[in-house]
C-alpha cells in the first residue's frame, strides 16, 4: 500500500514537471523531467552532483523589499551550500537584454565572466563589466585634508588596477556581436553593483563567489549574498 502511494505521488510529481516543461514553449535544448523525494535542498544539491549539472536554477521570491531579503528557504539553502553556479530567477521579463557582471580581479570573478560567456545568451545585446573601487571625493568627511592634486593622484593609483581588471575580463570574452561596456564604480561593491544594474535596467546580475569549505558551507561571500538578497533582477552566483 505504501509502495502504491509512493508510486502515485511520483507520477503526480512527474505530471506537474511535464506541465511546467510544456509551458517553456519551443526551445533548442532537450528537456527531461524527474521527481525527487526528501528534503528539497539536499535533494536538489545531491541530484545536481550526481548528474554533473553545470548550473542550478531556483526561483527566488518577488520584488518587494521583504521578499527579496527573505529569498525563500530553498533558494537560500541552495545558494549557501551549492558547489556550482546557481541562478536565482526573479519575476520579470521573459528574456535578458542587458547583463551586469561584477569584476574584482579575483579568480572567482574571472570564473563568473567566463561562465557567463559560455552560456551564450543570444538575447543579451549589452554586457556591462563593472568594477567597484573606493575613490576619494574632494571635501569628503572623515579624512585628513588633502589637496586636489593628492586626491587625483590617489584615485589614479587605485583606479589603474581596476582598469587592468576590466581589460583582462574583456579579453576573456569570446568575440561575439554584442556591445560591451567597462565601468568603474566608486564605492562598495554590493551597493554599486545594484545601482549599476538598475541604471542599465539589467535583467541579470552576475557575481563570482568562492566555493564553500567543509567547515564554512553556510558562508556565501559578502558581495554575492548581498546582491542575491537585494537585487531586483535575477542573480547568477558563479563558483
Amino acid at each position: 500500500m505504501v509502495g502504491s502511494r509512493a508510486s502515485s505521488s511520483k507520477g503526480d510529481a512527474l505530471s506537474v514537471a511535464a506541465g511546467d516543461a510544456r509551458r517553456l514553449g519551443p526551445i533548442d535544448i532537450p528537456v527531461e523531467t524527474d521527481a525527487l523525494f526528501g528534503q528539497p535542498i539536499q535533494q536538489i544539491l545531491r541530484y545536481a552532483r550526481s548528474q554533473g549539472m553545470d548550473l542550478i536554477v531556483v526561483g527566488a521570491k518577488g520584488q518587494s523589499s521583504l521578499e527579496m531579503m527573505l529569498l525563500g528557504s530553498v533558494a537560500q539553502g541552495v545558494l549557501q551550500y551549492a558547489d556550482r553556479p546557481v541562478l536565482l530567477a526573479r519575476p520579470g521579463a521573459s528574456s535578458v537584454e542587458t547583463a551586469v557582471v561584477g569584476v574584482d580581479g579575483s579568480r572567482a570573478s574571472m570564473r563568473a565572466v567566463k561562465f557567463f560567456d559560455r552560456l551564450a545568451m543570444d538575447s543579451v545585446s549589452l554586457l556591462v563589466l563593472a568594477r567597484a573601487v573606493f575613490l576619494i571625493a574632494a571635501g569628503q568627511r572623515g579624512l585628513i585634508s588633502r589637496s586636489k592634486a593628492e586626491i587625483e593622484e590617489f584615485n589614479k593609483m587605485v583606479g589603474r588596477p581596476a582598469q587592468e581588471n576590466l581589460a583582462a575580463a574583456s579579453l576573456a570574452l569570446d568575440e561575439i556581436h554584442r556591445a560591451t561596456i567597462n565601468e568603474i564604480l566608486p564605492g562598495e561593491a554590493g551597493p554599486q553593483l545594484l545601482l549599476a544594474s538598475a541604471a542599465h535596467e539589467a535583467g541579470l546580475l552576475v557575481v563570482g563567489s568562492g566555493r564553500p569549505s567543509r567547515l564554512k558551507k553556510y558562508l556565501v561571500g559578502t558581495t554575492a549574498e548581498y546582491v542575491a538578497r537585494q537585487a531586483v533582477c535575477s542573480v547568477l552566483v558563479v563558483r
